[in-house]
């Protein structure tokens, strides 16, 4: 047995763990990998101690069970990709600890984007905006910026028009939503500035 696959509710993972680690196993030479979606393989670390090498596994959301972000030591990453890999299902595989940053990711085009759509969908409602028109913009103003960001990644970030007197009319109407997009657009002219600075940097 070269590949030990543990998948099981995250509230029993101390427990299952535990036991598994107090087996008669000698995990030398041995991979022992997680299933888990926001777990990874740092949760291993007596099995490591032990000599096997530890991953992680999960479906990456959206790929319809064909795409699986595989994290860990890399014979426990190969193991892992042997198992899953067939015909039409990929694994895309990082290094072992690097699984928070996929997480952050997943972060920015989930919570943090659906609040960033949510405070469109309330501009659209103050400009009058229909709710079916307003959806239908919304869709087609995220597809085109996606398209935008895919072909030419940061470069094509746009600037604000007229910043300033959407702020005012926000502001007038709703104080928390002005003070969300001031907030949002200062921490994204910092984000981009400090890109600029590491990219110079390091030419």
């Amino acid at each position: 047995m070269e590949l030990i696959l543990v998948c099981v509710p995250e509230a029993m993972l101390p427990e299952v763990l535990s036991e598994l680690a107090a087996a008669s196993i000698h995990f030398n030479g041995k991979a022992v990998v997680l299933s888990s979606l926001w777990l990874d393989s740092s949760e291993l670390h007596q099995f490591s101690a032990r000599g096997a090498a530890v991953g992680s596994i999960c479906l990456i959301p959206g790929f319809d069970d064909l795409r699986y972000l595989v994290e860990g030591d890399r014979p426990a990453v190969l193991r892992t990709r042997r198992l899953v890999e067939h015909r039409d299902r990929r694994a895309v595989t990082i290094e072992r600890s690097l699984k928070p940053f996929y997480l952050a990711a997943l972060t920015c085009t989930g919570s943090m984007l659906f609040s960033v759509l949510l405070a469109a969908a309330e501009a659209l409602r103050l400009a009058g905006v229909p709710p079916p028109d307003s959806s239908n913009i919304l869709e087609k103003q995220v597809i085109r910026t996606l398209r935008s960001f895919v072909r030419s990644g940061r470069n094509a970030l746009p600037a604000p028009h007229e910043l300033s007197r959407q702020m005012r009319a926000l502001a007038a109407a709703d104080p928390n939503l002005a003070h969300y997009m001031e907030q949002t657009i200062r921490l994204l002219e910092r984000l981009v500035e400090n890109r600029k600075f590491s990219s110079a940097a390091g030419t």
